[in-house]
């Protein structure tokens, strides 16, 4: 909701670059504050940390950006709701986490319900963006089970602090390179609130509680959460932009909260 705004103004990877500063700054306060291990990290475990940052956070959002770009945002956003079904299978193969036919049944109302809110395809959109974003999400998966593989071993403050400097570094170039072939970047009173928002709500507090999450529950399991995205931009699209909600927004809700509390329900019958 907020992005739409400033990408008007500030163009992408720089947008994500203060993004990933600002969440830094916010995430090394909150490590001090808590007194946190920060450098209590195994040698051996630094590899981990470089994955998730270099393939979960910035590849995997700057393959998503350039998937949208060269096919459509419809597309990119069906292809992104194929999370639960990558992240699943990279769990199984790396955690051992078993798919059951409880798991496979949530991700089947998810994922029809992202489809019925987006109206079909939309378009068909190009080859090569849809496969962009394939990638985007296959990457996105594979850092998501890594953290879930090393949160058993540290604080996810400390995991989430350390992949967004990664992030961030490899930003850097992209958005230097942008802000020098850039000539409408303005950074006034909206952007700035704007971008301490995206920040500190979006990037540090989302990536904190979504590194938590993983924590806590398999990946699976978390996985089968991330269908509520698209539900929750069509309902603030509606409130906010005063989007139209139809037919197709009601039917893909009631699919993907099915799919949701058919997850966290739990063993009972």
């Amino acid at each position: 909701m907020v992005s739409k705004a400033v990408l008007d103004k500030v163009p992408p990877f720089t947008v994500s670059f203060l993004r990933f500063f600002i969440a830094a700054m916010a995430l090394y306060a909150m490590i001090k504050l808590k007194r946190a291990p920060l450098g209590k990290i195994d040698k051996k475990d630094y590899k981990y940390l470089f994955l998730i940052g270099f393939f979960g956070y910035f590849l995997s959002i700057g393959l998503q950006l350039l998937g949208t770009e060269l096919s459509s945002a419809s597309v990119a956003s069906l292809i992104n709701s194929m999370v639960p079904v990558a992240v699943m299978f990279f769990a199984a193969v790396m955690l051992g986490e078993k798919f059951t036919l409880k798991k496979f049944i949530c991700i089947f109302l998810a994922v029809s319900g992202t489809y019925v809110i987006m109206g079909g395809a939309g378009d068909s959109g190009s080859f090569m963006g849809a496969a962009v974003s394939v990638v985007s999400v296959s990457l996105w998966a594979f850092a998501s089970v890594i953290v879930r593989k090393v949160s058993f071993k540290y604080d996810t403050l400390v995991i989430t602090f350390y992949c967004v400097i990664i992030g961030m570094v490899f930003t850097a170039p992209a958005a230097a390179f942008e802000i020098s072939v850039t000539d409408y970047v303005r950074f006034d009173a909206g952007v700035i609130a704007a971008l301490l928002y995206m920040g500190l709500i979006c990037t540090a507090l989302g990536y904190i509680l979504w590194n938590r999450g993983l924590a806590s529950l398999e990946a699976g399991t978390c996985a089968l959460f991330y269908p509520v995205q698209p539900l929750t931009s069509a309902l603030l699209g509606a409130l906010f932009l005063h989007e139209a909600i139809g037919v197709n927004f009601i039917a893909g809700a009631c699919l993907i909260i099915s799919g949701v509390l058919l997850t966290v329900i739990g063993g009972r019958k």
